[in-house]
């Protein structure tokens, strides 16, 4: 690649040290699932944090992300909050309540608003991004599946609108289809790419190993 895109390791694990065997020199950025972890010892990611030197960025996913947490909205929010001691990035879906949101970023050193669609891209992207914008995220985040090949173009077209209003973007398609999002999206503006180093360590339909990535890049 000719520009250096912050490359984010996604890891979902059941335990601390499970997420420390994972962690790989080669990524810029970890990404923690809190939801997946069966004890939350924020002193411990602090220390863990520290003992990496990587930022972390954190997620904490209910039924509606297809994650595991089970409590109340305010209660995921809590645990975020939390964690804004002991990391750097934030990631929070945008149909969380607003309220919720604005507490949130009043901690976050850096708020990633996201959406997700696990079954389509829907066509009026465009509003969904200017709600997201107006509550001031450091990055926007969209991840749809791709069922043809006008849902590529959609996300492209954010990529464009992103760029104009100088506001740093990740774009990711789900699915078989959405693959080359992917490969193209880093080259073409996303602020960072995921990748998991093995394809059982996925996180996401269609994600692609970091090996695969470079494999395209480096073509």
């Amino acid at each position: 690649m000719q520009n250096k895109i912050k490359y984010c390791l996604p890891i979902q694990a059941k335990t601390l040290e499970e997420i420390e065997t994972r962690i790989s020199k080669k990524a810029d950025i970890i990404e923690i699932w809190l939801d997946h972890l069966h004890e939350i010892d924020f002193a411990k990611l602090k220390s863990l944090r520290r003992k990496v030197g990587k930022p972390f960025l954190y997620v904490c996913k209910g039924k509606r992300e297809k994650g595991l947490f089970r409590g109340t909205e305010k209660e995921r929010i809590e645990v975020l909050i939390k964690a804004t001691s002991c990391g750097d990035y934030i990631d929070v879906d945008i149909r969380t309540d607003k309220a919720l949101i604005k507490k949130l970023a009043l901690s976050a050193k850096k708020l990633i608003i996201s959406y997700h669609n696990f079954e389509k891209t829907p066509i009026n992207l465009a509003r969904t991004y200017d709600k997201m914008r107006s509550l001031k995220p450091d990055v926007i985040k969209f991840s749809t599946k791709i069922n043809k090949s006008r849902d590529i173009g959609e996300l492209f077209k954010l990529i464009i609108k992103a760029e104009a209003d100088n506001q740093p973007i990740i774009t990711l398609g789900m699915g078989e289809k959405g693959k080359i999002t992917r490969i193209l999206a880093p080259q073409a503006g996303n602020y960072l790419y995921y990748a998991p180093l093995n394809k059982e360590d996925a996180t996401a339909p269609g994600q692609m190993t970091y090996n695969e990535l470079q494999e395209y890049w480096n073509y």
